[in-house]
């Protein structure tokens, strides 16, 4: 462990892609260290993890590795991006968009979810906390949202527990850590028979080390046991054989731990906890309708029955009072306008009982969400997505949405179609910043954004590692429109040439004739040019001396084809490779 911390430290102080500035500690658990982080080209703050991952097999890291390719493509507003990844000795880096909001545990010891006015559920032995059900329920619609999206990609969460999940200062919420995290810790339960946050995992993934979207749903029932009682329903939470056992002897019903936690709420979070996934929840929706439907007096309905009941008794009070002086012309229309009466009362008791059971869902923000994201979105909770047109934006990208109608956080029926207005796009959009970046990242970033990435010039550079760009015409921010091209200046290193070519003197082939060519350019200052030789694991320095700009050095020895030449610049190396490698 301690290997691995000075490890830590030691890439610390490393950047990483030449992108990510690691700065300090946050916390460490059983799989992971998490650092605060910025990127260097915009002071962006971001969280760069380190997962432990050096006892992991190489081809296991490859597959994850794999997978993380395809999860940098997903976005969501309800999900932590994944911006980028680098593995490095064979310990993982994964950065991560910051969140800047609070997690679930710091909101909830904060009073988020607290009222004191009805609807609510209290806790605690003096009733003196009180959960609002209402956030309960916005709560797990946005959950829902984020998840319903990671499954359109064909992804599970998996490892989804209260400090994954984020709750921003507008309402949003944002979660984290999905299916890196359930990777490593599944291998680690294999290996290690140990696994981070055990207790919120369910007894399929424990057992068999299968994750599916009832995994979800189950880790889901833990969380809201735990908001609800303030418990988490079993004891163990890293060690799994002792979880395994609890698991099996079933969990304590949360309305016994705290009793003025209703029974339909309680009955809801146990079917969630159910172990065999078949019988849990077929998905999130389900929960959010059974807390919904159970949680609210449909006064509605009430009032509509005592109506019914006191106009059906008033109505036939006044027919028995009359009966004696109505002619029988005038029974039988009284008889039929009674049953009409009768009749209409049924039937708009029917259309009353029939409308109040849909299930309500409110309309989602998806301003600025890709199309196709916002469909998969809405489908998931039960709406009925239709593209209606396209809007001219300036200020949302082109295929992305623009408004709904209804309007967002609307409150409809399921079942209910919501019109989406996309975007043609911005005439105009910003050139991001590229100095600093790989060659191969800038044209991505450049291609994904419509614009022509072309290398105008390659010079050589003591302030930038080759094949990085030192320059951009337009520079960063102007607003060209798209499928403009954009110059980018390339890093060629420091002025250093290495040949190799046989020796006059050796015919053995054991030796080359090694020519190194460096210069100082114009427009530098003073440089100290070293020249390092290793043969046979032992290094020497044969050449030590400091040079004025515009002085140009030509060295020629004879050495082993296998030896290593290093050429440092003021201590910064310039050039490294073996003798053999520039053989001509």
């Amino acid at each position: 462990m301690n290997s691995f911390k000075i490890l830590a430290c030691h890439i610390m102080k490393k950047i990483i892609k030449n992108q990510f500035q690691i700065n300090s500690l946050i916390r460490e658990d059983l799989i992971s260290y998490t650092f605060s982080g910025t990127i260097i080209s915009t002071n962006i703050d971001i969280i760069i993890k380190q997962y432990k991952t050096a006892h992991i097999p190489s081809e296991y890291l490859d597959a994850l590795v794999d997978k993380l390719d395809s999860l940098k493509k997903i976005v969501h507003p309800y999900l932590i991006k994944i911006v980028d990844y680098e593995c490095i000795n064979n310990n993982l880096f994964v950065i991560y968009e910051h969140s800047l909001g609070m997690t679930l545990p710091e909101a909830f010891e904060k009073g988020e979810f607290f009222l004191n006015e009805a609807p609510a559920v209290t806790i605690g032995e003096d009733n003196s906390k009180v959960i609002d059900q209402d956030k309960i329920v916005s709560l797990l619609e946005k959950i829902n949202e984020g998840l319903a999206f990671l499954y359109g990609n064909n992804y599970c969460h998996g490892a989804i527990n209260p400090d994954t999940i984020f709750l921003l200062q507008n309402g949003a919420i944002k979660i984290t850590d999905y299916v890196v995290s359930n990777e490593i810790n599944l291998f680690n339960l294999q290996s290690q028979h140990i696994i981070d946050q055990a207790a919120f995992y369910s007894p399929e993934q424990l057992t068999r080390g299968i994750t599916t979207k009832s995994s979800d749903i189950y880790s889901l029932g833990i969380i809201l046991y735990w908001l609800y009682s303030g418990n988490l329903p079993f004891k163990n939470n890293s060690d799994v054989k002792k979880l395994n056992k609890e698991i099996s002897r079933g969990a304590v019903p949360p309305e016994s731990m705290a009793g003025a936690i209703p029974a339909h709420i309680s009955n809801v979070i146990m079917a969630m906890l159910e172990r065999d996934r078949k019988d849990r929840f077929k998905n999130i929706g389900e929960v959010i309708a059974s807390v919904k439907d159970n949680s609210i007096i449909k006064e509605d309905m009430l009032n509509g029955d005592e109506m019914l009941k006191q106009l059906k008794g008033e109505y036939m009070s006044e027919q028995k009072g009359r009966k004696k002086r109505l002619s029988r012309q005038k029974i039988i229309i009284a008889v039929i306008a009674a049953g009409v009466l009768i009749g209409f009362a049924g039937v708009y008791g029917l259309y009353l009982s029939y409308f109040s059971s849909i299930r309500e869902v409110r309309i989602p923000d998806l301003r600025n969400v890709y199309k196709e994201e916002a469909v998969v979105v809405l489908k998931s909770l039960g709406l009925k997505p239709e593209i209606a047109g396209q809007i001219d934006d300036e200020a949302i990208a082109a295929n992305h949405i623009v408004s709904t109608v209804p309007e967002i956080g609307r409150i409809v029926k399921e079942g209910r179609i919501v019109k989406l207005f996309v975007s043609r796009g911005a005439s105009k959009v910003s050139v991001p910043n590229l100095i600093g970046m790989k060659e191969d990242e800038a044209f991505l970033m450049l291609k994904e954004q419509g614009f022509a990435p072309k290398i105008t010039e390659r010079i050589f550079s003591n302030s930038y590692p080759k094949g990085t760009i030192i320059s951009q015409e337009p520079s960063a921010d102007a607003s060209l429109e798209t499928k403009s091209e954009v110059g980018l200046v390339l890093s060629d290193g420091y002025p250093v040439e290495v040949k190799a070519m046989d020796s006059k003197e050796d015919s053995s082939g054991d030796k080359l004739f090694a020519q190194i060519k460096f210069s100082i350019l114009k427009g530098w200052t003073n440089t100290k040019v070293k020249v390092e030789i290793t043969s046979a694991g032992n290094t020497e320095s044969v050449y030590d001396e400091t040079h004025a700009p515009g002085d140009v050095m030509l060295l020629e020895f004879e050495e082993n084809r296998d030896s290593k030449i290093t050429i440092y610049y003021d201590g910064n190396v310039a050039f490294e490779g073996y003798v053999k490698d520039y053989f001509q």
